[in-house]
């Protein structure tokens, strides 16, 4: 099945991207990080992999899954609290751009915007516990980050509708101030 739904005609079958999460291990925060069979997005063979289960994944199950049939996510998945979060959110943030040059260069606009956008996500969470969408934690940073931060915030905020094209270069002046400020949130994330 996952060698042919990439071949269909349209968008949704080339982004189709997910995990297969055995019941028994979504009730239990022990089973975490645990490899379940993974589809990486357009890609034809499965694989076992972390990548789905992980506390900010389980969270955003449980606490902003939509049913399509069956049970509320609520009664198949383990709350995740706060403290969880953050604590397996703090080491994201200090490895983060190492961790990103593994897949992926600033020499494209989108890379750039992907790192301020999931930095503000991981920042996000360290204050408020739950886990919120990129626009959203884009937008609240925008309202909470000192004004050194609005320039390279908007502008990701500009641009999210620019995509992911391997030929459009950042904008002068925004890798730096990413790199600067992955440094910031791992001094904000080192301070508790």
């Amino acid at each position: 099945m996952h060698d042919e739904i990439p071949t269909r005609p349209g968008h949704w079958p080339h982004d189709l991207e997910g995990s297969y999460a055995p019941r028994a291990d979504l009730a239990t925060l022990a089973t975490l990080d645990k490899k379940w069979l993974y589809v990486d997005r357009g890609h034809r063979e499965m694989e076992w992999s972390t990548h789905c289960n992980t506390a900010d994944v389980r969270w955003t199950l449980r606490e902003r899954g939509v049913t399509l049939a069956g049970p509320d996510p609520r009664e198949l998945v383990a709350e995740v609290p706060a403290d969880v979060l953050r604590s397996r959110t703090r080491p994201l943030i200090e490895s983060f751009l190492p961790d990103l040059a593994v897949w992926t260069s600033f020499d494209n606009a989108w890379a750039q915007r992907y790192a301020v956008e999931t930095l503000c996500r991981m920042l996000y969470t360290l204050a408020a516990g739950e886990v919120a969408s990129k626009p959203a934690a884009l937008e609240w940073a925008l309202r909470t980050l000192g004004p050194e931060w609005h320039g390279l915030i908007q502008q990701v905020l500009d641009d999210r509708s620019r995509g992911w094209d391997p030929d459009d270069p950042p904008r002068p002046g925004s890798v730096e101030a990413t790199k600067a400020f992955a440094e910031f949130a791992k001094a904000r994330a080192s301070s508790g």
